[in-house]
């Protein structure tokens, strides 16, 4: 999909991402940034996922400190949805040795199996 705007030689896979770009470059004003919210940094970026690969980069992301992990993590949430992984929930049913790492799954478990 080539850019609509004349002169631009830019052309994406998808519709919605040249539109993105037509918003974004094309609209006349400046995007809204988002701040690094390290409170030394003065960096601000025009998207989610390049502010979390500069945290990742530069601020070193958030890092799970449990005993032989060392996964990095550009946020907070991601980082504690990752320690669920570290304690499974166990059915407590009698004869059922089942284990989930998500919640919803042990959830849907309960609901449908007992």
């Amino acid at each position: 999909y080539p850019c609509t705007q004349p002169n631009c030689p830019k052309s994406y896979a998808h519709r919605r991402s040249m539109e993105g770009h037509v918003r974004r470059d094309h609209s006349g004003r400046l995007p809204e940034r988002i701040s690094c919210p390290e409170a030394s940094c003065n960096s601000s970026f025009v998207s989610r996922p390049c502010l979390q690969k500069h945290l990742l980069l530069v601020h070193k992301g958030f890092v799970c400190k449990l005993p032989g992990c060392r996964l990095q993590f550009a946020d907070k949430n991601a980082l504690e949805n990752h320690i669920q992984t570290h304690t499974p929930l166990k059915c407590a049913h009698v004869g059922c040795e089942h284990s989930y790492v998500n919640s919803d799954s042990f959830k849907k478990h309960i609901r449908k199996v007992h």
